[in-house]
């Protein structure tokens, strides 16, 4: 089979040609160009203007999106006899390009512009009709595909979820039982969880302390240096420290603090955890 021959072979193998006989298909390609790119060349940019549709003969394509923060993510790869650039093709008043298209490896394609192909229908109206319907067609399938996908994710993020709300929820339950002292702090330094074991060590309920501070419970005015340590060192683990109760009575602990991290990551701040048992 001469090299030729082989590329005859492989452009009919591509989906979108699939209604159309082998003397239509010669016939579109006339009004196409058939393009080589090298690895990681670009097939075109984000915001590019274009109408073109790209059919892939042999190769892949990656398409990638680029985040405010200057981040590249790719989000798709569309491998050979698909094809891609469709809604500028078929809307062309679409035809700002919405992602970045790259050749993943050397790749060869069939390039088709909106003016050439309404050249193409008036000359061939049948086939540019089963053309465009198997375009169509292809969309829905590949909408199936991600319904079927997205409806699979979110059964498994609605088990992942019901997991992780009941691991929560028993965590609370221990939290909010457990005989030690357990505080937790929010990231403006006010109480968002005063457990039971808190609220018998210092004597007052959870609702008459959250979302106030805990300076006064800590004696000699040490609250700040003591905060001023956690925030310094990330956490302070088993330190001898003596509180006030509600009442006025002071009680020794084995006081522990940890920052909690905030919705940045790691290093931002998001509270302080506070364990302590009675001595």
């Amino acid at each position: 089979m001469s090299d030729n021959d082989d590329l005859v072979s492989r452009i009919k193998q591509i989906k979108i040609f699939d209604s159309l006989n082998d003397v239509e298909i010669d016939n579109l390609l006339e009004f196409a160009s058939i393009e080589n790119f090298e690895t990681d060349q670009y097939v075109f940019r984000e915001n590019d203007l274009g109408t073109q549709i790209y059919m892939i003969i042999s190769g892949e394509v990656k398409i990638t999106k680029t985040s405010l923060e200057g981040k590249t993510y790719e989000i798709a790869r569309i491998g050979e006899f698909e094809f891609f650039g469709e809604m500028s093709f078929l809307d062309p008043e679409k035809k700002v390009r919405s992602a970045d298209v790259q050749a993943a490896c050397p790749s060869q394609l069939i390039i088709l512009n909106e003016e050439n192909f309404k050249f193409f229908s008036t000359r061939h109206y049948n086939a540019a009709f089963r053309f465009l319907k198997n375009i169509t067609l292809n969309i829905q399938n590949r909408l199936k595909t991600v319904n079927e996908k997205l409806v699979k994710n979110y059964d498994v993020l609605l088990k992942s979820n019901s997991v992780l709300v009941e691991n929560r929820n028993i965590l609370y339950k221990l939290i909010g039982f457990s005989s030690d002292i357990v505080i937790i702090l929010d990231s403006y330094e006010k109480v968002s969880v005063f457990n039971i074991g808190a609220e018998n060590a210092f004597k007052i309920k959870s609702r008459d302390i959250l979302g106030k501070s805990l300076e006064r419970v800590f004696i000699d005015g040490s609250y700040r240096s003591f905060m001023a340590e956690v925030m310094a060192t990330r956490n302070v683990i088993n330190r001898s420290v003596t509180l006030m109760a509600f009442d006025g009575r002071p009680f020794p602990t084995i006081f522990s603090a940890f920052v909690v991290a905030g919705s940045d990551g790691p290093a931002s701040f998001g509270g302080i955890a506070i364990i302590a048992q009675w001595k």
